[in-house]
Formats: structure tokens, C-alpha cells, sequence
């Protein structure tokens, strides 16, 4: 700081209308303007942990509130990752590969540790490990609707368990090969029936990868088939607030087409091209829920490709490309294409008025903290300004973990909570429910001295002339950020350790904040305040208090 802003002396009258005023501009609402976040909960290690912990068994009606409570104190969206009837046969499959999961669990026990994939769905019934019927499961859903909460669960469209009944009631629901493909392919399991039939089912599959072995594939020239997997999801609708479907762009025609033409004939084909899923799907489900239960139901769409498509359809949508852009910067070390990703992201949102679903982690990938390493907070405090998104976090993230559990593990590994880590997801998350940041205007602003080594991210409202600066260093080098200051600032705030920025430099006109690689500081501005007031300890105190 120079000298002369560091020697005034606020009165205390002005000081205490000062901090009120920024309490009030950061003040926590339960807005959804433009930044909402998701928490993923795998659901079945979430209750063993529980249950290990309080030492008897807990289903989700049995949650204690001290553990809802830390988590709405968090997050406004909920993911209960994997809370249907698990298959039997795809445990059997997932036993095949215990060796594999022993980088996770060293000391894992094949029959007690591994389970089936919570993607080989064997039937939309409840896990009775996670509740004993829906009545349980919707007190859970009513009780965190009233703290406005709101609960997304799995659809998984492209392919249904081993075990499941439709392979016996409805084996024309599936794609069906013969005794050649099944010989000359590894594309096919062979199933007797209890007639004694044989016949040739399609494994669930990606285009650009080889076969889940543990489930099979549906088969959506199949019209019937459609109209009962609609079916289940006006079911199911009953008991959530949305859906995170699972590789929803495979069951787009184009994909299916792609994936599975080859063994359809023409008047199939026609059949898929005629009736995309998603198109008739969606509309019908968010109508009859609005209609009937005066709900908006949501969906989420895990897609890779084809996304302008699931746009028409879908609310939220995966943006991986700003996933890969974020390791790729940290790979090279440049930043311009990943700045100039953030500011398109920013700049044009979807004219077709879906939004996108961000992260850093999910249960696909693996930690942040391993694959971004020290720049993780700084990636990750990036994605969770994306304005207009859904900042997805997954289960673990905010406490630093750094190993990703197997889908197929029925426990986690123990690891030590990061307390840095876990308070930079609490001052994040904070920041990013403030009134300031979702109802302000964000953009991405330069650097005045030149440096354009750092990213700038301005927050105005130009209602209470206030302004935040989140500068964010995502190279290996010490940046100098830069910008002009009308202002009175109140304070400039660490978010990567959590502690007052002290090495920053102010004039009447000129913010500079010095940036070590991976760091990140936040400075709160307002035009209202008449005096300069962060030296005082108190002020700081009780501003930091509520930006963390």
C-alpha cells in the first residue's frame, strides 16, 4: 500500500456505515440470477461413511441434520449419484477387476468392497441400502425442497443392466445381433432364455470406445421402447426436481446412428432419424410436471458432443472443452486461448437458452489436485465464475482428496481433510451465493500496465456502484494485476489461503495486486464508501467474515 492511504484514519461513524454497506452487497442469498452450483454425493459411500461414523446403519431418512445442515450451508443443488437397485451380475462383472481398484482401496475385499457400476441400472427401483421405498426417499426431497433446495438423480438412456426384466419381458427393446457377430465381434453376450432360446444381445456402448460389458444396449428404433423409457422418467420425475443423464448425445440419432446402423435395416433407421428421443421427451415431462404439480423439472445433459442439439432440449449441459482448455493452459503454460475461451463463454451465452454444468472434477475424472496440481484453485475459481452456469463439485473435492474412487468400490479411501482446501471451497462458494455475484454484470477486464499474464474478472452493479475484482494467476510466473480504481476499496482478500493480501499496491487511481502462480485475490470496491478503511482491524474482520 502507499503511504498515503495507509496513514488515513477512518471516522468511526463512517466506518461502521462503510462495513454495513459491504455486508449488505455480500450478503448470502439463495439466488439462481446466474451462478448455481451442484454438489455430487455418491450416494452409497456417502451413507457408509455415515453410518461408520455415527455406528449404526443410515439410510437417507436417517441423515442427521448437522450433516444437511453443513451441506446447505454449501450448496443449492444436490446429485445423488447412484441411488437405484444395484445388478447383481454387474457386481459379478466389477469382481473381474478387483486388482485394478487396489490402487484405490490396497486393502480391498472383492466380496465385501465392490459393487456394480451405478450406470448398469438393473431396475428405477430404490437400493433398499439407500432407502427402504420413496415414501422415505420423499421426505428426504420434501424436506430439502423447503429449505429451497433442490435434487437431481440418474436417468441413464443408453443401455440398462445385464438383469434387467426387459431382457426377459422385452427382449426386442434391446439390440439384437446373431451367432456370427457374436463370434466374429466383442460386441455381443449371449443369453439363454428361460424358454431355452438363445439369443444375442448388443453390449451398452460409446462410438469411440469399446463395449461396458456390463450392461445392454436399448435399442431406440424401437418405438415401443421410447415410449416406456418416457414412461419411467415421468415416474421418477415424481420424486426429484431433475435428471443428470447419462451420455445423453448417445441416443441422439446422428450418435446412434453412428453406433449402431450397421446392424439396423432401413425401416429402422427411418424410425430413428423420425423420432429423436430427447425432442419429445423433455417438452412432454417439464409440461405434465408443470401442469400437475406446478414444477419445473430440469435436465442436465452429460454430453461430449453434439451439443448444440441437446441445447434445444436440455437446461444444463457439460462444457468439457472448458475442462480441457483449463489443463491444457496449465500444461503449456499460456493463457490466451483458454482467456479467450472464458470471454466468448461469457460474451455469448446460448441462444437456445441452455446454460452450461462446469467443473474442475467429477466422478469421471480425477482430482483436481492431481491433474492441476497447484493451479487447481486458481482453475477452479475460474469455472465457478462462468456466468449463467452450474458449478458442479464433486463429493471430496472441497477437502482436497486426491484419489477418485472406482465406481465399482463400495467405500472410500481414508484420506486427511486439507484445511486450506476446505476453506477456499467455503470462501468460494460464499462468494459466488453474495448478491454482488449473482446479480452483478461479469466480465473479463485487461490489465492497465501491460501484464496480461493474469486473468481479470470484473463484477459491477451499477445499481449500488459497486465492483469486485477477481484476479486470477494461472501461469507458473509472479503477475502484477492491474486496474483502474474511481473507488474507495474496503479490503483485498486472499481467496487462495485465506488470509489479507498485504503486498498489493494502491493509489486514488491504481489497484496493482501481485499474483504468485496459482494465486488468486479478490478486491471489493464501492464508489459509495468515503473513506479508505481496510488498515482498520475491525473493518477487516468483519468484512473478510462475510466474503469468507
Amino acid at each position: 500500500m502507499t503511504s498515503e492511504t495507509a496513514t488515513r484514519a477512518p471516522q468511526t461513524e463512517t466506518l461502521q456505515k462503510n462495513i454495513e454497506i459491504q455486508l449488505e452487497l455480500l450478503n448470502s442469498v439463495e439466488s439462481e440470477k446466474q451462478l448455481r452450483s451442484i454438489y455430487l454425493i455418491n450416494t452409497r459411500l456417502w451413507l457408509d461413511d455415515l453410518s461408520k461414523k455415527y455406528q449404526t446403519r443410515i439410510t437417507i431418512g436417517g441423515v442427521p441434520q448437522e450433516e444437511w445442515k453443513k451441506l446447505f450451508e454449501r450448496h443449492d443443488n444436490f446429485w445423488f449419484m447412484g441411488i437405484y437397485k444395484p445388478s447383481q451380475i454387474g457386481q459379478e462383472c466389477a469382481k473381474q477387476y478387483v486388482e485394478q481398484y487396489r490402487g484405490y482401496l490396497p486393502d480391498i475385499d472383492k466380496d465385501k468392497d465392490v459393487v456394480a457400476s451405478p450406470f448398469a441400472v438393473a431396475g428405477y427401483c430404490l437400493n433398499p441400502l439407500i432407502a427402504k421405498d420413496w415414501q422415505e426417499w420423499d421426505q428426504m426431497v420434501e424436506m430439502l425442497n423447503q429449505k429451497n433446495k433442490k435434487i437431481f438423480i440418474d436417468f441413464v438412456p443408453n443401455h440398462t443392466a445385464i438383469d434387467h426384466p426387459w431382457v426377459e419381458s422385452h427382449p426386442e427393446y434391446y439390440i439384437q445381433g446373431n451367432e456370427q457377430l457374436y463370434f466374429s465381434t466383442n460386441n455381443f453376450l449371449q443369453i439363454k432364455n428361460k424358454q431355452g432360446e438363445i439369443k444375442y444381445f448388443a453390449y451398452g456402448k460409446d462410438p469411440n470406445f469399446g463395449p461396458w460389458i456390463d450392461t445392454l444396449q436399448l435399442n431406440y428404433s424401437n418405438l415401443e421402447l421410447q415410449k416406456t423409457m418416457r414412461q419411467e422418467i415421468e415416474q421418477l420425475s415424481q420424486h426429484a426436481d431433475g435428471f443428470r443423464c447419462d451420455m445423453a448425445m448417445l441416443i441422439n440419432p446422428e450418435t446412434f446412428l453412428r453406433s449402431w446402423g450397421w446392424c439396423l435395416n432401413e425401416e429402422e433407421k427411418k424410425r430413428v432419424e423420425e423420432n429423436p428421443f430427447w425432442q419429445k421427451t423433455i417438452p412432454e415431462i417439464k409440461k405434465k410436471a408443470i401442469l400437475d404439480n406446478k414444477r419445473n423439472i430440469e435436465f442436465i445433459a452429460e454430453a461430449y458432443w453434439e451439443e448444440v442439439e441437446l441445447g434445444k432440449y436440455f437446461d444444463y449441459i457439460y462444457n468439457h472443452d472448458l475442462y480441457k482448455k483449463l489443463k491444457t493452459s496449465i500444461k503449456t503454460g499460456s493463457i490466451d486461448d483458454l482467456k479467450g475461451y472464458i470471454n466468448y463463454l461469457i460474451n455469448n451465452p446460448n441462444g437456445l437458452g441452455n446454460f452450461w454444468a462446469v467443473y474442475t472434477e467429477n466422478h469421471d475424472e480425477d482430482r483436481a489436485v492431481r491433474t492441476m496440481g497447484k493451479l487447481s484453485k486458481a482453475a477452479t475459481t475460474i469455472t465457478a465464475l462462468i456466468g449463467n452456469s452450474m458449478f458442479l463439485l464433486n463429493q471430496g473435492q472441497e477437502e482436497g482428496f486426491s484419489f477418485r474412487p472406482p465406481m465399482q468400490v463400495a467405500r472410500f479411501k481414508d484420506e486427511n481433510v486439507d484445511q486450506n482446501m476446505a476453506k477456499f471451497y467455503d470462501d468460494l462458494l460464499k462468494i459466488r451465493r453474495s448478491t454482488l455475484f449473482q446479480e452483478g454484470k461479469i466480465k473479463i477486464i485487461d490489465s492497465t500496465n501491460g501484464d496480461n499474464n493474469s486473468i481479470i474478472f470484473e463484477i459491477s452493479d451499477s445499481k449500488t456502484k459497486s465492483r469486485a475484482i477477481v484476479a486470477i494467476n494461472m501461469t507458473q510466473l509472479t503477475t502484477f494485476a492491474q486496474i483502474n480504481k474511481g473507488e474507495n476499496y474496503l479490503s483485498v482478500y486472499n481467496l487462495t489461503n485465506g488470509s489479507k493480501s498485504n503486498d498489493d499496491e494502491a493509489t486514488d487511481q491504481k489497484l496493482t495486486l501481485k499474483l504468485n502462480p496459482g494465486e488468486v485475490k479478490i478486491a471489493c470496491l464501492n464508489q459509495i464508501c468515503e473513506v479508505y478503511c481496510s488498515k482498520s482491524d475491525y473493518a477487516l474482520t468483519e468484512i473478510v467474515s462475510r466474503v469468507s
